[in-house]
Order: C-alpha cells, then sequence, then structure tokens
C-alpha cells in the first residue's frame, strides 16, 4: 500500500490542494509533495493528516492487512 497515494486520492475526492493540505500541517508544500511521493510520511504527519482529512486509521490498517495478506497467497 502507498500511503502517499491513498492521501492524494482522498486530497482529489475533498477538492482539496496538497498546498492546502501543507498549510493545514505547517510544512512547505514541497517538502510534503516529496513526502507523498516517495511515501514517507512519518507517523506524527500521519496523525494530523487523518485528522484533518478525517482518514479513519482503522480502516486503512484494515485495507493494510488485506493487501498483505493477498500478497502471501
Amino acid at each position: 500500500m502507498n500511503i502517499g497515494k491513498k492521501i492524494k486520492e482522498v486530497l482529489d475526492s475533498q477538492g482539496r490542494t496538497a498546498a492546502w493540505l501543507a498549510d493545514k500541517i505547517d510544512i512547505n508544500e514541497i517538502t510534503l509533495r516529496g513526502k507523498l511521493n516517495r511515501n514517507s510520511i512519518s507517523a506524527d504527519d500521519l496523525l494530523k493528516i487523518s485528522i484533518i482529512l478525517d482518514i479513519n486509521l482503522e480502516e486503512l490498517k484494515m485495507e493494510y492487512k488485506e493487501l498483505m495478506r493477498d500478497d502471501q497467497n
């Protein structure tokens, strides 16, 4: 699972931009875009983003578990 891609999908579905999100979590837009593209979101940033975008981390965790299970089969 690519968390950066998931966050971009949520942003698109909400009609929001990376610039808007970067402002909300108080980081540079280029820095945020780099983190999303490299799939290198820190736990702290992920928690902030999940609150701002209303991403349910439990559902995200279940999606990840399913993908891991599929990879093992």
